[in-house]
């Protein structure tokens, strides 16, 4: 398994209370997403490919409203990589996709409770 190390925040460099609200939202989004891939997991592809669209669409408006650079910079390439395995595994459900996916999640959830 890939280490992960995100910048730790500094006194120089403290999160507004903006962004730290859109981290909080960010979160959220992303339980929404996880629920709408187990309902695509599952075989509800119809409800599980919208929840996960809106989730991604509603995250990506967020991240962009981060006034911290090195935060929405994190978020978005994350959020990216996140993004294309849930593609990928759309194309083409393996097991390996699934592992891949679940790894770029794992990343993405790690950054958000480190903020």
């Amino acid at each position: 398994m890939i280490s992960v190390r995100f910048e730790p925040e500094t006194s120089m460099d403290p999160i507004a209370p903006k962004d730290a609200a859109l981290l909080q939202d960010l979160q959220k989004q992303l339980e929404i997403g996880k629920e709408g891939f187990s309902l695509y997991y599952h075989g509800n592809l119809e409800e599980g490919t919208k929840q996960i669209k809106q989730a991604l669409h509603d995250s990506e408006i967020d991240i962009q409203s981060i006034n911290n650079i090195r935060l929405h910079r994190q978020a978005e390439n994350l959020l990216n990589k996140m993004n294309a395995a849930i593609r990928d595994y759309m194309k083409q459900p393996s097991d390996e996709n699934l592992d891949a996916l679940k790894s770029k999640l794992e990343t993405y959830e790690q950054f958000l409770d480190q903020q």
